[in-house]
């Protein structure tokens, strides 16, 4: 069975995967949730391994699994809408928990790893317009 790591399963685009790879009994997924998935009882939950953490503290890369077939990284910092006040988050969580989870794809043997982010511009919007 192929093992996959999920981040961002309780964003928009991490959920609807996360439904479809339910559905598929053939994974193994390991998903990562800063909070609890809402909604998560109306999918079957066999196949799945929640994990709460939050990708802005580095520790979070000591709960994954020694071994991972498939990284699949749709997580993006909640704090998106507050830039430049939650800079540090966003860059913890955007560009630093990306770098660890490539990092941790070499170690943990990944075949595939796969980046799904949605872009944003950061500005403030009184000097923007």
């Amino acid at each position: 069975m192929n093992t996959i790591l999920l981040t961002g399963a309780n964003g928009l685009l991490g959920f609807e995967l996360l439904k479809q790879l339910s559905a598929q009994k053939k994974y193994k997924v390991f998903a990562i949730t800063q909070s609890h998935i809402q909604n998560i009882e109306t999918i079957d939950t066999e196949n799945i391994t929640v994990m709460n953490a939050s990708l802005s503290d580095n520790n979070f890369i000591n709960l994954l699994p020694s071994n991972i077939d498939i990284i699949i990284h749709t997580a993006q910092s909640n704090n998106f809408r507050n830039f430049p006040d939650k800079a540090i988050d966003i860059f913890d969580v955007n560009v630093n928990a990306t770098m660890l989870l490539l990092n941790y794809a070499k170690f943990a043997n990944a075949k595939i790893y796969i980046y799904l982010y949605r872009r944003c511009l950061y500005f403030r919007q009184s000097t923007f317009l």
